[in-house]
């Protein structure tokens, strides 16, 4: 039943899961997922550590809209919850 999971940090439910809103807490479910949730041989931990998420992944898998992304994802940078980097690093 539980074969294909997703390793969700301990932290999101013991510290952030109470402080987050709606689509912050969406949008950092997403990053878990597209990259802790993906197994990667060459990684060291044996997981993805990044992986390019474009705003209109965001908008289809949290149902938010670009608005509320983009200010979630500011606010997840600041509290250094997220990295985001463009195409130059």
């Amino acid at each position: 039943m539980w074969q294909n999971t997703t390793p969700v940090p301990n932290a999101v439910f013991d510290t952030y899961l109470g402080q987050l809103k709606n689509a912050e807490l969406k949008i950092l479910l997403v990053v878990i997922r597209q990259t802790l949730g993906w197994k990667d041989k060459a990684s060291e931990t044996g997981r993805k550590e990044s992986d390019w998420i474009s705003g209109s992944q965001l908008r289809m898998k949290t149902g938010c809209s670009s608005r509320a992304i983009s200010s979630a994802t500011e606010i997840l940078i600041k509290k250094k919850l997220i990295e985001v980097s463009d195409q130059r690093g």
